[in-house]
């Protein structure tokens, strides 16, 4: 996810109105409908938002946060992450998925065994696990 951040001063406010809901003091349930839900009155709270720090995204969306909280909140302190969109599996900037290096380690080009040493080969190998991500990935493109 590649994204711009900006900081925001603290002279740009935005005003918003925030709702709840409350029981009403004075409700009386009717005989006609005892079990019926309390009735409720509804507030309302103007709240302003000073500052904060403005996200833009690659397609030009843009998101607002006001505290670390919602930053955090949102996943935007990690480092970036690439998924791959029809597997849904983490890949690096060549589009490889990350976890292909563990099953080249424990495949049988590591210890001296034959067999061809392509990704497709590999994955089609008896010793990758049926509950293996990578491939039901596969599998399933098939």
């Amino acid at each position: 996810m590649e994204y711009n951040v900006v900081k925001l001063p603290d002279t740009y406010v935005t005003r918003k109105t925030v709702y709840a809901y409350v029981p009403d003091p004075d409700w009386v349930p009717d005989e006609r409908t005892p079990l019926a839900k309390p009735a409720k009155i509804r507030t309302e709270t103007v709240v302003e938002e000073r500052g904060g720090w403005l996200f833009t995204f690659m397609r030009g969306h843009q998101i607002r946060c006001t505290s670390l909280q919602q930053i955090e909140l949102l996943g935007l302190t990690a480092a970036p992450r690439l998924i791959d969109d029809s597997t849904g599996l983490q890949v690096n900037a060549q589009g490889i998925p990350l976890d292909i290096q563990e099953h080249v380690k424990a495949g049988p080009l590591m210890d001296g065994g034959g067999g061809g040493d392509t990704v497709d080969s590999l994955m089609g190998r008896a010793h990758v696990p049926v509950d293996d991500p990578i491939n039901a990935a596969i599998d399933n493109t098939e």
